[in-house]
């Protein structure tokens, strides 16, 4: 009996624990539903590159690319393990030269680095000063209601058509190449 009551009880709190915890989708990267394309209207667009303009001491560019990471995250958690501050402190500067290296052969994109509020986050995230925290959930509301592990991005066009990556681990809208982008607008739908 008392197996079968520890049994009960454990299945019982499984259920409440993954019942209450907020599920979050980790897309493969030959999900088909991972990349999806839509479109804002030219007020839509004009309002987002307002906003982001209150972040950037530069002009907003034509191409924008907005990297969106969430509270609760278990992505980089193996990275949680580094040992020491300063380990730490220099994954996050190469990751941000790599960033910077990057988009500095693309003139014309201006890239942004936002997460959700809250203070349950990987070290990586934590020790990224660079990453804006999207306090009023402003870009949330409005492109990243879909919580996916491992964050999401999106790549928006001088046009308002944008490319929506799920679960963008690492930023690959950085790395798209002008035939790929044209690929993906032509094979992918909202």
């Amino acid at each position: 009996m008392k197996a079968s009551f520890i049994f009960i009880l454990f299945a019982f709190l499984m259920i409440a624990f993954w019942g209450c915890h907020p599920e979050t989708t980790l897309y493969r990267f030959d999900d088909n539903k991972r990349i999806s394309i839509f479109k804002l209207n030219e007020t839509s667009l004009t309002a987002v590159k307002k906003y982001l303009s209150n972040f950037s001491n530069k002009a907003i560019q034509d191409t924008i690319i907005i990297k969106y990471d969430y509270n609760n995250e278990t992505c980089w958690n193996t990275l949680d393990n580094i040992k020491t501050e300063e380990e730490m402190k220099a994954k996050v500067l190469y990751i941000q030269t790599s960033y910077e290296t990057l988009l500095s052969t693309r003139p014309g994109v201006s890239f942004f680095n936002f997460r959700e509020p809250g203070e349950n986050i990987n070290k990586i995230t934590k020790y990224n000063t660079s990453i804006i925290i999207d306090k009023d959930l402003e870009l949330y509301k409005f492109f990243f209601k879909e919580k996916c592990r491992c964050g999401n991005s999106i790549l928006i066009l001088p046009d308002g058509r944008y490319i929506f990556t799920r679960s963008d681990s690492h930023t690959n809208a950085l790395y798209y190449s002008a035939e790929q982008i044209k690929q993906l607008l032509h094979t992918k739908r909202g």
